[in-house]
């Protein structure tokens, strides 16, 4: 994930663009910026947690073949949706 997000420019374009609005002229900038990737990475990890844990409240309901069933369909759907949707706004 670390490298994945070094390497990606929209991600350095972002930093680059939004943390120094709360950046403090008078200070050093190597220890406010070190502060806010810190920050950055705490809440990255925090809403993973989150999200890892609520997954795993809900994964007995993803495992029900009945769901998987109706999940198949609606996605399929969907899909047919789109690519009709697509259909017609290429003729």
């Amino acid at each position: 994930g670390l490298f994945c997000n070094l390497l990606n420019p929209k991600v350095v374009l972002f930093v680059l663009t939004f943390f120094p609005q709360f950046m403090d002229a008078a200070l050093p900038a190597g220890p406010q910026l070190a502060l806010m990737g810190v920050t950055w990475a705490f809440l990255g990890l925090a809403w993973l947690a989150v999200l890892v844990l609520m997954m795993d409240r809900i994964r007995p309901v993803f495992g029900r073949p009945a769901f998987q069933r109706w999940l198949n369909r609606t996605m399929g759907v969907i899909l047919i949706l789109f690519g009709l949707r697509l259909a017609a706004a290429r003729s």
